[in-house]
């Protein structure tokens, strides 16, 4: 006589089922529906969708925190309108109003997470023959923090040196700040930094700070320009000067991700004002444009100055600096072409790393997908000074950055332990036919 069937959840002397693990249950089962992840893969498309087509207006690092590493977005329906111009023939001039909101990246990530795990708690056993499935959801999983955390942690810097120049810093072209400098000693100069974000948020707005040695009136500042060559003309504003040459700098919007050939380009007017008094002491248009690691075909621009109470100050916009303990000396700097074309066939850095604190000195030949680690930062080869006088190289600081390739190799494992069962499940059907 057969035995009757029992839910293995439900409890089996007769007494009513716990009301607690029930509803944990049922909503475990709910968590694990297929229909949710077909849901949230239809998201996942529909935001790289929408991601991609915003890369139009905006810069492709805005559109990765926007769309992918934030929890939720607020998309313009006029990216649908752009999508019609360019597919469907809409009107050049075809203007839609409003925004619509998306779960964006990380929300989607963690849903999908939830559920994959659901899923295995409520549906999946834990044989052999399941095993491969199981190291190649490891590996997805772990794919997933990695993604997470570099959102969190990773941050990209540019270290642009000419033959034969030592460097000990590196810039984070994303931001941008005014600097404020003075001779301290023979050896070492004094800094006062006033970060990009203050001057934005303080624009018409005197700043004072008891770290300051003046005053700062942010006129203007404008996250980003272009420029175009003028002739010097009174009384025109926003003319920035090189070699002689003077260029207008022109209010731009955000660099559009589909051009990226270059980081945007901030502008201020400020104006230097006595501590205390208020007396104007010098007015400065400044621009990203005069930074010598930002344009570099005009690489010898000259820093602005002042004094106040018989020193004397310098004062530049720059991309947000990061000083090193230790330092980089570019010593020789290679680019070679194929036969007759402008393509590049290879460009490489010798650099020389001097680290006094760690006791390490050693020369490294950086070139194409073969950077240099040191200290949790990987040092690119990525471009050079235009008149090939220098290198510019890309300076990632990824703490997770191993895991994708330990993730991979996860999956990996999982595939082939899942094929290879499926493979020996034939062979020996196979065989006994």
């Amino acid at each position: 006589m057969n035995e009757p069937n029992h839910d293995p959840h439900q409890p089996t002397d007769g007494a009513p089922p716990l009301p607690v693990f029930e509803i944990m249950w049922q909503c475990l089962k709910v968590l694990a529906s297929l229909r949710i992840t077909v849901v949230l893969l239809s998201l996942g498309i529909i935001l790289v969708f929408f991601g991609t087509l915003a890369q139009i207006d905006e810069g492709i690092w805005t559109v990765m925190d926007k769309y992918f590493r934030s929890w939720y977005v607020w998309v313009p329906t006029q990216l649908i309108a752009e999508f019609g111009k360019v597919f469907f023939d809409f009107s050049k001039t075809t203007k839609w109003e409003g925004k619509f909101p998306l779960p964006a990246g990380w929300l989607i990530g963690w849903a999908m997470l939830i559920n994959l795990l659901a899923a295995h708690t409520v549906r999946f056993k834990l044989t052999w023959k399941r095993s491969g499935v199981l190291i190649i959801h490891s590996g997805i999983v772990f794919l997933m923090f990695g993604e997470f955390f570099t959102g969190l942690h990773a941050v990209e810097s540019t270290m642009v040196l000419q033959n034969g120049e030592t460097v000990s810093f590196i810039d984070d072209s994303r931001r941008f700040e005014l600097a404020i400098r003075t001779r301290k000693d023979d050896k070492n100069d004094q800094v006062f930094v006033i970060p990009g974000s203050v001057l934005m948020s303080e624009k018409g707005k005197v700043i004072s700070r008891d770290n300051l040695p003046v005053d700062v009136e942010v006129v203007d500042c404008m996250k980003n320009t272009d420029i175009v060559k003028r002739h010097r003309s009174e009384g025109e504003e926003g003319l920035i000067q090189f070699d002689g040459t003077y260029f207008k700098l022109i209010p731009a919007g955000e660099e559009p991700g589909v051009k990226a050939e270059r980081e945007d380009a901030a502008a201020a007017k400020i104006r230097i004002r006595k501590k205390g008094s208020g007396e104007v002491i010098g007015e400065f248009f400044l621009s990203l444009w005069q930074y010598r690691n930002y344009n570099r075909r005009l690489f010898f621009a000259q820093m602005r100055g002042f004094e106040v109470d018989g020193k004397t100050y310098q004062v530049e916009l720059r991309s947000k600096r990061v000083d090193k303990p230790y330092s980089i000396h570019l010593q020789k700097f290679e680019h070679s072409t194929y036969a007759g074309t402008s393509i590049a066939k290879d460009f490489a850095s010798t650099i020389k790393l001097d680290d006094p604190q760690n006791n390490e000195q050693r020369q490294v030949r950086v070139w194409m997908n073969n950077p240099l680690r040191y200290e949790g930062e990987t040092f690119y080869q990525a471009g050079y000074i235009p008149d090939e006088s220098g290198t510019v190289l890309q300076v990632v600081n990824n703490p997770v950055w191993q895991w994708p390739y330990w993730s991979c190799s996860i999956i990996t494992i999982g595939l082939l332990i899942h094929f290879g069962i499926h493979l020996n499940t034939f062979l020996r059907r196979r065989a006994k036919a």
